[in-house]
């Protein structure tokens, strides 16, 4: 999978995440990590989007725009983090999609 396809499912599973986040805070539910908890405190459910937009819009910047100005090896780096990413988010969604119906 290419690195913008990667960058992509990325972005997906975020909002997917914030999504379901927000359903289960809406059913009684917490948010399990501390960092994001803060800013639901301080900024509501926009917290979510406010934590997550950052970090995503500035790697989608490199991978849109200055791709070919990397070195071969950091693009296998960021393909490989890019991986990860959507291995651990896609985890997080399972776990949240348990929790939501109540098998956790």
């Amino acid at each position: 999978m290419n690195e913008k396809a990667l960058f992509w499912v990325l972005v997906a599973l975020n909002s997917l995440d914030v999504l379901l986040t927000t359903l289960i805070i809406m059913n009684g539910g917490s948010e399990a990590n501390p960092y994001m908890q803060l800013f639901i405190d301080q900024f509501s459910y926009y917290g979510l989007v406010i934590a997550k937009f950052p970090p995503i819009a500035i790697l989608g910047i490199v991978i849109h725009f200055r791709w070919d100005q990397l070195r071969e090896s950091w693009q296998r780096s960021v393909r490989r983090i890019l991986f990860a990413l959507n291995i651990a988010f896609s985890t997080i969604i399972l776990y949240s999609v348990a929790v939501l119906f109540g098998y956790i």
